[in-house]
């Protein structure tokens, strides 16, 4: 067993459904500790949930996560993310939200660690203090390297915001207290940030439909062209059965469509360019 999980069973059997209990018998060495092992553990959950996903081997995984009470997107999600990173590559001074950031599958494998260790060294505030990248900023970090653009701010979003929030404000009524006119103002900029929050979120859907859609293109051209190049080997192959190098050479001048009138000879002349492209013919 190893020391988190020691630690873990140590300083967690407290631990029930709804809060935590017998901690108010510890003293302060030991009530920091447990603290340490909370939050490790804490950390550690969604990673053990993707695990334990991916090494379900009993009949259906929607099913089994119905039976211990796990809700299967969920699961599926951290399992998803557990499998892109090996126990090796996953940074345990990282939360579980940057790793999922990293895990796209657009990302090359080495460029997810070198995301993930720019993201631990940060970047530099005002005072040259290095500060590690949020979430947020490693998804900006990815989607340079996805060529994705950020969507175009709204013109003026913040000053029309505060605009509305005075309207609203302005026809409060005039016995209306000065906590109620804070409430009021606080309201209408949450119903902004949501709104801005939504459309952000509806710009990232419509990004990532739209790569694997030119995903889904390229896999496609990519069995396309290895079928074609396993025809024109299995073409040159039975060319070869019947006519040497020079012959075959010969051949294709004679259906050079300059030299020949015949109205296939262009199509014939390029399927033996083609088979002369092919290295194989060498071997």
């Amino acid at each position: 067993m190893n020391e988190l999980a020691e630690q873990s069973q140590q300083f967690t059997d407290g631990i029930t459904e709804v809060g935590l209990v017998g901690a108010d018998d510890l003293d302060e060495a030991d009530f920091f500790e447990a603290g340490r092992v909370i939050v490790k553990a804490e950390h550690g959950l969604q990673w053990a949930i993707g695990d334990w996903y991916n090494l379900i081997k009993w009949g259906d995984k929607e099913k089994a996560c119905e039976r211990i009470g796990l809700k299967d997107s969920t699961a599926k999600t951290y399992g998803a993310v557990a499998s892109t990173f090996i126990m090796a590559t996953r940074m345990a001074n990282l939360p579980f939200g940057h790793h999922v950031v990293a895990a796209h599958e657009d990302i090359r494998k080495g460029k997810r660690t070198e995301l993930l260790k720019l993201a631990i060294e940060g970047t530099p505030n005002k005072n040259g203090v290095n500060v590690r990248w949020s979430a947020k900023r490693l998804k900006e970090e990815r989607d340079k390297i996805l060529g994705i653009m950020p969507p175009e701010p709204v013109d003026g979003f913040v000053e029309k915001v505060d605009a509305l929030t005075e309207a609203v404000v302005s026809v409060l009524p005039k016995t209306a207290g000065r906590v109620a006119v804070n409430k009021t103002r606080k309201g209408v900029q949450k119903l902004a940030a949501d709104m801005q929050h939504e459309f952000n979120k509806a710009v990232d859907k419509k990004v990532d439909e739209s790569l694997k859609v030119q995903r889904d293109n390229l896999k496609t051209a990519k069995t396309k062209a290895k079928d074609e190049f396993e025809r024109t080997i299995n073409m040159q192959a039975g060319v070869k059965a019947f006519m040497n190098r020079e012959e075959f050479i010969l051949v294709r001048s004679c259906l050079h469509p300059d030299k020949n009138s015949h109205p296939k000879a262009n199509e014939a002349f390029t399927i033996f360019n083609r088979l002369a492209d092919v290295k194989a013919w060498d071997k």
